[in-house]
């Protein structure tokens, strides 16, 4: 594998992992920004709600904490399929060169 494609599938692996990153804090943000706005609309006195109010937060956090393990997941995984993908092509390369130079010094 040559440096500048490694450089390169590792540059867009940075690329897409930030993506990610600043998806999963967006959502993050506007998951907060709503629990907050629900629980300023509330009565001070509703407990019972206010629980509610919160449990769903952290229910819906834990949802996006999973969904963003997931895609680092998938992105990995494709990243390390795009590696393996050049390197095979390498190690065919590599193969064919030895088979190559066997036959000449045999001849």
């Amino acid at each position: 594998m040559s440096n500048a494609q490694y450089l390169q599938i590792l540059d867009q692996q940075k690329a897409n992992l930030d993506t990610i990153e600043a998806e999963f804090n967006k959502l993050c943000d506007q998951i907060n920004l709503e629990t907050v706005k629900k629980l300023q609309d509330l009565p001070k006195d509703s407990l019972d709600e206010k629980k509610k109010i919160l449990q769903e937060h952290e229910t819906s956090l834990a949802e996006a904490l999973h969904n963003f393990k997931e895609k680092i997941s998938a992105s990995q995984k494709q990243t390390r399929l795009k590696l393996e993908k050049i390197s095979e092509g390498e190690d065919e390369k590599d193969l064919l060169e030895l088979t190559n130079k066997i036959e000449n010094l045999a001849t």
